[in-house]
């Protein structure tokens, strides 16, 4: 009823606008002019007859006065009623016209809003596709980052393996010719000084009631065992360090880079340091303080094989942070210097000479061994 309302007050305000000029003419006499008041404001009609009874009556409520308005009955009232009958039809018309653009506009304007909305939420969730694949990328990176610094590890650990097998070679080498030499100075006189002992005690020892010629076979027959014991004490000692030796050359030539657990632990500390203490007490030095080496130098081969890293940090320093190692103290070149002089010289020297004399004694056979050097002279020992 509002919006009737609403419609009629915009017919009649076109109505005023056509009473500005003629509207219709019948029989050459033109119309009345209506003029109606308030246009200013908003006006409100109420019809309280028909259009078809005698006296038409139109109310207009303004905000300042109320006007009645008569119209008087004459001969061009059903023209009249007609053209307004006719413009209301069409003001009507154009209003649901209006309103069905306007309801259409609205729905329009809703599926805007609503593809709107689907875009927002499609960048919403390229967006999120987007993060995601950024922190994909960074978590790839940082994969290949730590993919990187492994295979720097495992590098590094193998290249130091490898060392360390060439260091216990050299070691074992070197420790051979001190070993020998050792034997050659010290030993090899006590034996040569027993055997003879034994030929001096075989000729010596006789008996009235035995023949000279069972006394010649008894003497030479301890006299063969004097020299097969000292043979067989000199060359088990060789037939040892050989066997060491050649054991390492086998393990060294597989194609694992690291040596196992049981072949530093159960091989080499346990049976070669069982045997070969075994083999200076027989060649007349101290088998312990020999197998103290050898276990020392067991001991720094196992650690390498069991905690590479920890002895590639010790010597090479943190791969992440290379910068740093400039600063340590002491540098990590010179760790390095002292761990190779001390594995592939010091410990094999001290291990093959310490088990027959004591330092000072090495140290009194150097000065002796120089003086004779530049003398002429041979070592009177």
């Amino acid at each position: 009823m509002r919006n009737f309302e609403k419609s009629f007050g915009s017919t009649l305000i076109t109505l005023h606008l056509i009473n500005e000029t003629p509207v219709c003419e019948q029989s050459g006499n033109s119309v009345p002019e209506i003029k109606l008041n308030g246009v200013d404001s908003q006006n409100w009609i109420h019809n309280d007859t028909p259009l078809s009874s005698m006296d038409n009556q139109i109310i207009l409520h303004a905000d300042v006065n109320h006007q009645l308005v008569h119209f008087p009955r004459s001969r061009s009232a059903p023209g009249i009623d007609r053209c307004v009958l006719s413009i209301f039809k069409r003001s009507v018309n154009e209003q649901a016209r209006a309103n069905e653009l306007k309801e259409l506009e609205i729905g329009l304007s809703v599926k805007e809003l609503q593809l709107r909305e689907s875009h927002l939420a499609l960048s919403s969730e390229s967006n999120e596709l987007k993060k995601v694949k950024i922190r994909m990328g960074f978590e790839k990176a940082c994969f290949k980052v730590e993919k990187f610094k492994t295979q720097m590890e495992d590098t590094r650990h193998t290249e130091l393996l490898r060392k360390l097998i060439d260091m216990l070679l050299t070691s074992v080498v070197l420790m051979s010719v001190c070993f020998g030499y050792g034997t050659y100075i010290y030993s090899y006189k006590r034996i040569t000084a027993v055997t003879s002992a034994c030929a001096a005690s075989s000729r010596e020892y006789t008996s009235w009631w035995m023949p000279s010629s069972v006394l010649s076979f008894n003497s030479a027959f301890l006299h063969f065992r004097c020299n097969l014991i000292a043979s067989m004490r000199i060359s088990f000692g060789v037939l040892m360090i050989s066997l060491i030796v050649w054991l390492i050359f086998q393990r060294s030539a597989m194609s694992a880079p690291n040596m196992p657990i049981t072949f530093n632990g159960m091989l080499l500390g346990v049976f070669c340091g069982f045997f070969g203490r075994y083999c200076v007490d027989r060649l007349g030095g101290d088998g312990d303080v020999w197998l103290i080496f050898w276990e020392t130098i067991c001991f720094i081969h196992l650690l390498g094989n069991s905690w590479p890293s920890l002895l590639q940090r010790m010597l090479y320093g943190p791969i992440s942070a290379p910068d740093r190692t400039k600063s340590v103290r002491p540098p990590y070149w010179a760790r390095r210097y002292a761990f190779y002089v001390l594995v592939s010289l010091i410990l094999p020297c001290l291990a093959g000479l310490l088990p027959f004399a004591s330092m000072s004694d090495w140290k009194e056979h150097a000065v002796l061994y120089i003086k004779s050097r530049f003398s002429g002279s041979d070592i009177d020992d």
